[in-house]
């Protein structure tokens, strides 16, 4: 996860144009765990309407894809 600090965005919402610092979080996932993150950050956060988008990763360090790969799998037991 990174935290992304310093923003400024700029945006339309409810017919005016706003702006203001913003915070944003980048969590890495997989599609299959997309649905559970999605609906955890809607709980958590303050927007009523919070920017959230998925982007494919096409592809990677393979050490680095292998190790997240792991890192988001349930633990054996």
């Amino acid at each position: 996860m990174n935290v992304v600090d310093g923003i400024l965005s700029i945006y339309q919402w409810q017919g005016s144009v706003h702006e203001g610092d913003e915070v944003m979080l980048v969590a890495k996932s997989r599609r299959d765990l997309l649905s559970r993150l999605l609906e955890r950050l809607a709980s958590m956060h303050s927007y009523e309407v919070p920017e959230a988008i998925a982007i494919q990763v096409v592809d990677g360090w393979p050490a680095y894809l292998e190790w997240l790969d792991r890192e988001l799998s349930p633990p054996e037991i």
